[in-house]
């Protein structure tokens, strides 16, 4: 990852629980409305804060997409 790569970031707002995770790590990106998170824009510049965000969701509730369209996978 660099910060020249661009992300696509979805939230399923579905899945999402509302418990702020995202907006903690990264709160330039994620906003709450109506209890629960979505992107502020569909591109972001990757970043840790970004991947923080992704990793720490307890429900897996965000999608980052590179630039090719494929998802990109959670560290184990």
């Amino acid at each position: 990852m660099t910060t020249d790569d661009v992300w696509t970031v979805e939230v399923k707002r579905d899945l999402c629980v509302g418990n702020r995770m995202c907006v903690a790590s990264a709160p330039d990106v994620f906003e709450i409305a109506d209890g629960k998170s979505r992107a502020r824009s569909a591109y972001w510049s990757a970043s840790p804060a970004l991947v923080d965000a992704f990793e720490s969701c307890p429900v897996s509730a965000i999608v980052l997409r590179d630039e090719t369209g494929a998802e990109i996978e959670s560290e184990p």
